[in-house]
């Protein structure tokens, strides 16, 4: 068989970079913050559609289905973050030197992005433009014979963006038909690639894929996806 294509296989998650949201409303370009945060440690990221469907039923069957994905959850587990960022995206207060945990916490908004490493050295780079975070999971274990690692574990919810209803955007560098290349990935998470809604684009859309973008404010781990 000859493939015209080594798409590689995923073998390491990292460079997870957080932007907070600043304005995303139906009609206006979606900004975020100027300055990202980088949440070092990424172990494992697991990522479930939410879908909503619908059925046609004729002449005692299904003549039609549609699944539309409304929302993703996703499971990350990182070493440890820092105490300062989780106190900034969950809404925590930083009071005499630790963060308070409310119930009138009210999580921020933001869009989250991260790497995959590739065999044969690709990388599959991923934007997920609008996500809030729920409260984590924390593993802490008892030394033994042994010394036993405990980590952080966050369930984090990304949903569409009001301005143009998109939830996640990919691209990868080790399929040559897309025209995403290394040169463009060392550079690609160091802003938001939002993109026109469906339908107003004004240039071809292999534009998006080289990392042009809209509505930016200026100023060893595995994976099961």
């Amino acid at each position: 068989m000859d493939d015209k294509t080594n798409p590689g296989f995923r073998i390491n998650v990292k460079k997870m970079t957080l932007f907070p949201l600043i304005e995303d409303s139906e009609g206006q370009e979606t900004t975020y913050s100027e300055k990202p945060d980088t949440i070092p440690g990424t172990m494992q990221l697991t990522i479930k559609p939410n879908l909503t469907s619908g059925k046609l039923y004729g002449d005692g069957h299904v003549r039609d289905e549609q699944n539309v994905v409304m929302s993703l959850d996703i499971d990350v587990e990182h070493n440890k973050w820092p105490l300062s960022l989780v106190a900034k995206y969950s809404g925590s207060d930083i009071i005499k030197h630790g963060v308070r945990t409310n119930v009138s916490d009210q999580p921020i908004n933001f869009a989250m992005g991260y790497c995959v490493e590739l065999t044969g050295g690709g990388e599959e780079l991923t934007w997920l433009y609008k996500c809030k975070i729920a409260p984590s999971d924390k593993n802490a274990q008892q030394r033994t014979e042994s010394i036993n690692y405990s980590t952080d574990r966050w369930i984090i919810k990304a949903l569409p963006l009001e301005y143009n209803g998109d939830i996640k955007f990919t691209v990868d560098t080790s399929d040559p038909e897309m025209g995403f290349t290394t040169e463009m990935a060392k550079t690609w998470l160091d802003e938001v690639h939002v993109l026109p809604p469906k339908g107003e684009e004004t240039d071809p859309p292999e534009r998006y894929a080289t990392g042009q973008t809209s509505g930016q404010t200026s100023d060893n781990a595995k994976i099961d996806e």
